[in-house]
């Protein structure tokens, strides 16, 4: 069978890379040089796997030896051990370094204890891993022969990024792995939590869950990370986790029944989901810690959108801005000269107010922006309130929907915006 390389490269760890192998030391069974000779073959072994040298490295081991994978769990001999040495790929450099080495020996047989950061170099780019070793000796015929290896991860936690508070709501909601093992997921001071059916059954807190990108969570800061899952319109749900022993997990997110409505629901999208929006508007909004709310029924994201709105032939953008559950329509023109600011607002208001009910359980979010264009609106004269609007009409205007109740539209003229009352 054949033993990949990684079998070698990352799970038996230590440094030595090209060093020079250690003098050997005079052998014995017992004594404090037992002990000494223990920790140098303990050594020896992984600069034996470093330099590819399959005779020194067999020399080391126990014809019964068992060196049990960290990856798989699969426990290798010794011939397929050295079978798996001598094909280690010649444009990878493997370098070990051990410390912390204990040794403890009864009789005849020896337990070695210790930490070991393999790095694996490939072109220039290098892996960095580290865990901890257990080695068991055994003198056999007047050596001490490793008979068997064990090894598991030190885990690094992750990166993690600052998340604002309207975003993780998105990810607020009960989940169901099945065979009434559910997990809570919801928004404390300290940030988004996640308690488990069997914690709460033991009065345990559950998990912080610290954002490692815009959907990956990792608990406490340790793997194996959560991902959550959206369907084509971003809604989210559910999550898929990785085990330790490689069972990947599956919750699906359980439907909410709601009271009334509650900004907690509301889907908001990120910046950086518009690719169109100038980067340097989008760096704006980032900075105001805005999120675009969208409508219960988009199939994909809106209410951000493009036009002429405050005068002829100019290029700006309408972006409805979500910040602290209240959203206001900023209008931003194209970026020139490193322009990013808004040049005007209008109609602040919570985003509760623009809820209603859709269905016998659910409120959904209502509120859609688009473009009235400009040979649609060039014949009007006067705004719903009665005020003359400048002539000649000769832009486009900023139309706002409350689904299935009202439209109006927002002309700019003359350094004041007029509100017109429109229909499909």
């Amino acid at each position: 069978m054949r033993l990949p390389y990684f079998v070698l490269a990352v799970s038996t760890v230590v440094t030595i890379g090209a060093c020079r192998p250690t003098p050997p030391r005079a052998q014995s069974a017992s004594g404090a040089n037992a002990i000494g000779v223990v920790e140098q073959r303990v050594r020896a072994t992984f600069d034996a796997i470093a330099r590819d040298d399959t005779a020194a490295l067999g020399s080391l081991l126990s014809d019964s030896l068992r060196w049990i994978s960290p990856t798989t769990g699969a426990v290798y001999r010794k011939p397929q051990l050295l079978a798996a040495a001598a094909r280690l790929p010649a444009a990878v450099t493997l370098r070990y370094a051990v410390d912390s080495v204990r040794v403890w020996r009864a009789g005849p047989v020896a337990t070695a204890e210790y930490r070991v950061t393999d790095s694996r170099t490939f072109a220039a780019h290098t892996n960095v891993f580290t865990s901890r070793g257990m080695d068991v000796f055994a003198w056999e015929s007047g050596a001490w022969r490793l008979r068997q290896h064990a090894q598991m991860w030190v885990p690094r936690s992750p990166a993690t990024m600052a998340a604002d508070t309207a975003a993780l709501r998105a990810f607020v909601g009960r989940y169901d792995r099945g065979d009434g093992f559910i997990d809570d997921v919801h928004l404390e001071s300290s940030g988004l939590m996640a308690t488990s059916s069997a914690e709460k059954a033991m009065g345990a807190q559950g998990a912080h869950l610290l954002p490692v990108s815009e959907d990956a969570f990792s608990p406490d800061g340790s793997a194996p990370l959560i991902v959550f899952e959206r369907d084509a319109a971003g809604r989210v749900t559910g999550y898929v986790q990785q085990q330790p022993d490689g069972i990947v997990v599956r919750a699906r997110r359980l439907p909410v029944a709601q009271t009334g409505p509650s900004p907690e629901s509301v889907r908001r999208l990120a910046p950086a989901s518009f690719p169109a929006l100038p980067v340097a508007i989008r760096h704006d909004l980032e900075r105001r810690r805005c999120l675009v709310p969208q409508p219960y029924d988009a199939h994909a994201p809106t209410n951000i959108v493009h036009g002429a709105f405050t005068s002829a032939r100019v290029s700006e953008w309408a972006i409805l801005c979500s910040a602290h559950d209240t959203s206001q329509i900023l209008i931003y023109r194209a970026p020139t000269n490193g322009e990013d600011v808004p040049i005007d607002s209008l109609q602040q208001a919570a985003d509760v107010e623009w809820m209603q009910q859709t269905g016998d359980t659910g409120w959904g979010f209502s509120r859609v922006l688009r473009t009235r264009p400009l040979e649609r609106i060039r014949t009007w004269r006067r705004d719903v309130d009665g005020h003359s609007i400048p002539q000649p009409v000769d832009h486009d205007a900023i139309e706002q929907l409350f689904l299935g109740k009202a439209a109006e539209a927002f002309y700019c003229a003359a350094g004041r915006w007029y509100r017109q009352v429109t229909t499909d």
